[in-house]
């Protein structure tokens, strides 16, 4: 039943939340109980997947579509960063090729053995606190976490590097 953005099942006798369907549940997914039903938040997003060696296309846009880039040092941070996490941190990325518009920015990345979801939050999280501090902005640059296609044959990194390039 849905109820409000939000799921609202039975529990059972030991207080767990469980499913009419299926009669599964599990006691972590409640938010609020009464003693005769639970209301559970909607399905979490999913599990980025990762995997080594693999080549990535990766983009991500300003919050409501607005510009992240306004002088030619926000593009030189962003690159240095992306740069740094190379060679201070030792993630083991190469990047192919990249391309940084106003209010969005698409990488061609491999990663090695750093998963891309730590490459990305360090990359977004420093060029926020710069982003925020340099223009006195408060919240989120980013408007969502960034999206990642996993590049999967040679013509899709041929395509993406035209699409990147031109």
């Amino acid at each position: 039943v849905l109820h409000s953005g939000a799921l609202v099942g039975k529990t059972n006798e030991y207080g767990k939340w469980s499913n009419k369907s299926t009669g599964k549940g599990r006691s972590s997914d409640i938010l609020t109980q009464s003693s005769k039903y639970a209301i559970v938040s909607p399905m979490p997003r999913g599990p980025r997947f990762a995997f080594e060696n693999a080549f990535y296309h990766v983009f991500n846009r300003g919050v409501n579509k607005q510009q992240i880039f306004f002088s030619e040092r926000d593009y030189q941070f962003f690159l240095e960063k992306l740069l740094q996490l190379k060679n201070k941190k030792n993630y083991d990325h190469s990047v192919y090729a990249f391309c940084l518009m106003p209010n969005h920015f698409h990488i061609s990345i491999r990663t090695r053995k750093v998963p891309i979801s730590q490459i990305m939050a360090s990359l977004a999280t420093s060029y926020s606190m710069y982003f925020n501090r340099t223009y006195n902005h408060f919240g989120p640059v980013f408007q969502n976490r960034f999206k990642s296609i996993l590049i999967e044959n040679d013509a899709y990194f041929r395509k993406l590097s035209q699409y990147i390039y031109l």
